[in-house]
């Protein structure tokens, strides 16, 4: 799918809602709800047999009635028996997207499987870009547009998501909220009958809007396509992928979800090792290693320095380490005497321990972590500076703080020896730091798991 197609979906300059509807227990209402809530800058469309009014919006009787060219996008809504010729009648009307929200497509079985199909007939013949159906919905922030049946809306940010389960979407979207790291799109594809994640992982990846994109996935449809679009989104920037139908019982279950047809799990990871793409367990796990990948510096190579505020910490990152390809940085004489000057004297005066490592080299993959050990330590390694922070809490054994000459040597120092900066197992959000807001529940992030990510090293 062409990224002019898909910027008609991120990016409209008009939106219709057809079938919208005035009883707020509707996905009509909810979805024209939303975008009115959320400040879309956009006009704004109706559609409804009966007319009359709804949120202020005149609804027309048929997309027929509106403005030719007003409009490049439509959320439908409506019954599946009409949806094909009113994506004729829209493309008519110059809309150029379709997000169908209706279920009872190939979900429910062969005679949705027909529809769907009649469904992705009229898109081709109208020249349309169908997202869907069976799906939740679209945000995104840089248009200020949240067209979902759902309410969290996240604050703006880098993060592209694109998902087969709308509620997976939402789950990120509220883990953002939470930790105050943003999205900038989000989609659910639900049935992804003509746009599929590969599609929407490249455009993410062309976008200026976004630095990293998470992934679910359950449907596998045409193996060696999504291989080739994941591969070279993920030669542009990171991605993170939670499979789902991972095992018999998620295969069965996908199966009823989204009509998908799972493969094995074992292949699929071999794919995301080969295409350079990050394979998570968890959605949590998942939004840890995205919102690390928006807020930190990629690091130049594998060399890893640990910052912890307690040893057993410290051991627990060298474990994870040690796992990985990445390589614990014996830290150099000069080095230590350096961070001497910044640190109370009762630093250990070494990395942590190394400990055997199990190598990934044959996989033909680099590995790289991107944590830090604390909010003020999350900011300040994306600008270098996890030294100085450290002086400011730090004194000499005469009991006055290091002088400016010192630090500024020490992070001389460190800025080349430790090209990954910092690596810790607790991993808080920067957003977190205000004074002025309460802190939530850390439960989420302060897991004694180092966040260890893969990604193919690009040339």
């Amino acid at each position: 799918m062409s990224a002019p197609a898909l910027g008609a979906l991120f990016d409209p300059e008009g939106v219709i809602v057809a079938g919208a509807s005035s009883h707020p227990g509707k996905f009509g209402f909810v979805v024209l709800h939303n975008i009115l809530r959320y400040g879309y800058r956009g006009r704004v469309f109706a559609t409804n047999v009966d007319g009359g009014t709804i949120l202020d919006v005149p609804a027309h009787p048929s997309v027929e009635c509106i403005p030719s060219g007003a409009a490049d996008l439509v959320f439908v809504c409506t019954p599946v028996p009409v949806n094909a010729q009113l994506l004729r009648d829209c493309a008519a009307r110059g809309v150029r997207a379709a997000f169908v929200m209706t279920g009872g497509y190939a979900e429910l079985g062969e005679d949705g499987r027909r529809a769907q199909d009649e469904l992705v007939a009229a898109a081709a013949e109208s020249g349309i870009a169908l997202a869907g159906p069976n799906g939740q919905g679209i945000v995104s922030t840089p248009s200020s547009l949240c067209a979902q049946m759902v309410a969290p809306y996240p604050p703006a940010g880098r993060i592209g998501i694109a998902s087969q389960s709308g509620n997976i979407v939402s789950s990120l979207e509220n883990l953002a909220i939470r930790s105050g790291i943003g999205v900038s799109r989000a989609v659910s594809a639900g049935n992804a009958a003509v746009v599929g994640i590969g599609d929407y992982l490249e455009y993410f990846a062309s976008d200026d809007a976004t630095d990293v994109s998470v992934a679910y996935v359950e449907d596998v449809r045409d193996g060696r396509a999504l291989f080739e679009a994941l591969r070279r989104a993920a030669r542009q920037q990171p991605i993170v992928m939670v499979r789902g139908g991972a095992t018999a019982g998620g295969r069965r279950a996908a199966a009823s979800h989204t009509g998908a047809l799972a493969s094995d799990h074992r292949v699929f990871a071999g794919m995301c090792r080969q295409a350079g793409v990050n394979l998570a367990t968890t959605v949590e796990e998942a939004f840890d290693a995205a919102a690390t990948f928006a807020t930190q510096p990629l690091p130049r190579g594998p060399r890893v320095a640990v910052l912890t505020t307690a040893g057993g910490w410290g051991v627990l990152t060298a474990d994870a380490l040690a796992r990985s390809d990445l390589e614990l940085l014996t830290l150099p004489s000069d080095l230590r005497d350096a961070i001497d000057g910044l640190l109370p004297p009762r630093w250990s005066r070494q990395n942590a321990t190394p400990s055997p490592k199990c190598s990934a080299s044959s996989a033909g993959i680099k590995t790289s972590t991107r944590c830090c050990s604390s909010a003020r330590a999350c900011s300040r390694t994306r600008r270098g500076r996890c030294g100085q922070d450290a002086s400011r809490r730090a004194t000499t054994s005469s009991g006055s703080r290091p002088s400016t000459s010192v630090r500024t040597r020490a992070m001389r120092r460190l800025q080349p020896r430790c090209p990954t900066r910092v690596a810790s197992p607790c991993w808080w959000p920067p957003s977190w730091r205000s004074p002025t807001r309460t802190t939530p529940d850390r439960a989420l992030f302060a897991r004694p798991v180092a966040c260890v990510t893969r990604r193919r090293t690009v040339r």
